[in-house]
Formats: structure tokens, C-alpha cells, sequence
């Protein structure tokens, strides 16, 4: 249980980070670059694994 809360949070770190470059990327018309959607990524299957361990569906 410890860990899918861990596992949440660091989630939505990377989330908010991820959110954060693109809107400067946006703000400054920039392209956004493979490393956002890459944190994108691992933050969607960080989240993912979080509910599988909830859940236990591991």
C-alpha cells in the first residue's frame, strides 16, 4: 500500500513537471520535445502500476 501511494506522488511530480516544460514550450512557441512526452509516459504507466498495486492486480 506504501508503495502505490509512493508511486502516486512520484506520479504526479512528474506529471507536473511534464505539464510545466510544455506550457513554456507553448508560451515560447516551441516544439515539444521527445523528453516531455517521454515524462508523459512514464508518468502515465507510474499511475498505472500505482492502481494495479491498489488493487492487486500486479
Amino acid at each position: 500500500m506504501v508503495l502505490a501511494f509512493s508511486l502516486a506522488w512520484n506520479a504526479s511530480d512528474v506529471r507536473e513537471q511534464a505539464q510545466r516544460v510544455t506550457g513554456n514550450a507553448m508560451a515560447k512557441g516551441l516544439r515539444v520535445k521527445r523528453e516531455v512526452l517521454r515524462a508523459r509516459h512514464c508518468w502515465e504507466e507510474s499511475e498505472f502500476t500505482a492502481v494495479a498495486i491498489l488493487f492487486g492486480n500486479d
